[in-house]
């Protein structure tokens, strides 16, 4: 397994995220106000995601945890007329309804669906975690293959929860296309490192590395690393 470097620098994260910022302004400026807080995705990890849906021309994303990701790969699908769709899972009703009020004002609804699927116990998950219903899941995602999954849900900085994230690949791994890019946001902390081991072991494959963002590449595809 690939070790998160957690000796990286402040100042580096400090310009790389500032960096990704720049980049991003297109999709932010003239655009409703979106709020960055603790809980959200870091801008270069974000950059990622938009680099990567536009390099590899991603066609169909599937999303846990709704959030700034959402909206601006709404946003960007939107301005560069791609063909692509988002489904967009999400447990907390306040939050879906907020996230709706982005879509709606920027006219990305036919780029993004969100679904509410409650968390439940899952006979995949650790630690007696909760996860979402796979039953919602599997009706909304039926006959679909996914060239992109981005993990970002559901929430896992509470004790005892750091590991609810594990069961999203038992669920995806047979619903990914021959190319595709599986994306685990967080990857610095504990639980999603101890959650990178076991996926790295259980299916044979390797994670890397950008920002706190890990991301497994199925296939062939361009570089979408902004450093």
């Amino acid at each position: 397994m690939n070790t998160y470097n957690s000796a990286e620098q402040p100042d580096q994260n400090l310009y790389s995220n500032l960096y990704a910022l720049a980049l991003i302004q297109p999709l932010l400026q003239n655009y409703p106000f979106i709020p960055l807080t603790t809980s959200s995705i870091k801008p270069n990890n974000l950059a990622f995601l938009l680099n990567d849906v536009t390099l590899n021309q991603r066609k169909s994303i599937l999303e846990f945890g709704s959030g700034i990701s959402t909206i601006l790969m709404g946003r960007l699908i939107r301005k560069n007329a791609m063909d692509c769709k988002i489904i967009s899972v999400e447990h907390d009703k306040g939050w879906i309804e907020f996230v709706q009020g982005y879509i709606d004002k920027d006219g990305t609804n036919e780029a993004i669906q969100m679904i509410y699927a409650p968390l439940t116990s899952s006979e995949n998950a650790l630690d007696e975690n909760a996860w979402y219903d796979t039953r919602v899941l599997e009706k909304s995602v039926q006959g679909i293959k996914f060239d992109m999954v981005v993990i970002d849900g559901p929430p896992a900085w509470e004790p005892n929860k750091d590991r609810a994230r594990y069961p999203a690949f038992s669920f995806i791994w047979n619903r990914l296309c021959s190319k595709a890019v599986v994306c685990l946001d967080d990857a610095n902390r504990d639980g999603e490192k101890d959650i990178l081991a076991k996926w790295e072991g259980d299916y044979r494959i390797r994670f890397d590395y950008t920002g706190t963002l890990a991301y497994h590449v199925r296939g062939n595809a361009f570089n979408s690393l902004i450093k």
